[in-house]
């Protein structure tokens, strides 16, 4: 009905996929999947592991993928 065109969204920093700021009927807290963990440090460390095996996995088909899909990956922090 339009209702999510008029909210705001903020990018999940991590995934890089746009996530509601409010959806009318759901609890806020749901719409931010770091919120929902009891510990946001091991939050953070599963979803940095999750994006360095897509990114990992991903690599067999980065010949085939163009700038756009390549842009859309997980960000993964490189360790210097």
């Amino acid at each position: 009905d339009g209702q999510l065109h008029a909210v705001a969204y903020h990018r999940h920093p991590v995934f890089g996929v746009d996530v509601p700021a409010t959806v009318p009927g759901v609890p806020s807290a749901l719409l931010d999947p770091r919120q929902t963990w009891a510990d946001v440090e091991a939050y953070d460390k599963t979803a940095a592991e999750l994006a360095e095996q897509f990114v990992a996995n991903f690599h067999k088909f980065a010949d085939f993928a163009t700038a756009d899909i390549l842009a859309g990956a997980p960000t993964v922090a490189v360790a210097v």
